[in-house]
């Protein structure tokens, strides 16, 4: 039989998981691309269909970096 104490550590073990720099990182990234893709919609070009965030990020990484560390300081803020 498992036990609380059992429980709270397997919950914590999971936690610590989600607060990594990198596990962190990645859900700011993610946040960021679901507001381009809600604001811009996909992108329809010869049958072929983009979401915003993807081209954003392919065609100009340095432009998409600059606006995803405006987004993240206007979250911050609020």
């Amino acid at each position: 039989m498992t036990t609380q104490k059992q429980i709270d550590e397997a919950i914590a073990s999971a936690e610590s998981l989600f607060n990594t720099p990198e596990s962190i990182a990645f859900a700011k990234r993610m946040q960021f691309e679901d507001y381009l893709n809600d604001s811009y919609g996909r992108i329809e070009i010869c049958g072929q269909v983009f979401f915003a965030s993807d081209i954003l990020r392919d065609c100009d990484p340095i432009a998409f970096r600059v606006y995803q560390s405006d987004f993240e300081s206007e979250m911050e803020n609020e």
